[in-house]
């Protein structure tokens, strides 16, 4: 399983009591919680979606500023949003097939638009790795 398709497990929870103390099990009061099986889920863009397409940040990691875009089963590409160019926009991860020029024209046409918000995302939702 790649890091892109990460899968939510859930976990029972042990809920303390307001004293601080667990509770005891014939009283135990249980609710489950998510748990990705990576350090690091996916943080989705907000800004924009096409249909058909995953596009997310990962929480933890590296400059330049990018998001990637998968297409399930096809491809997977960083798009590096702050360069103007789309030679240089685009960096292919892994591709059964490759981007199509219509997935790569859209891409890039919402990136344009949305330049200045999905910056924005980057700031709000990425720690930078410095290694």
């Amino acid at each position: 399983m790649s890091a892109a398709s990460a899968i939510l497990y859930y976990i029972p929870e042990i809920k303390k009591a307001a004293h601080g103390h667990f509770l005891n099990s014939s009283s135990c009061e249980m609710s489950l919680i998510p748990v990705c099986l990576f350090a690091s889920c996916m943080a989705r863009l907000k800004c924009f979606s096409i249909d058909g397409l995953e596009l997310w940040f990962w929480p933890k990691d590296h400059e330049p500023p990018h998001f990637h875009a998968k297409r399930a089963g096809d491809w997977e590409i960083r798009i590096y949003f702050l360069e103007n160019s789309a030679i240089k926009m685009f960096e292919v991860k892994w591709a059964d097939r490759q981007p199509s020029k219509g997935d790569r024209r859209l891409l890039e046409e919402c990136v344009v638009q949305h330049r200045a918000e999905i910056l924005q995302e980057w700031e709000q939702k990425v720690k930078v790795d410095e290694n």
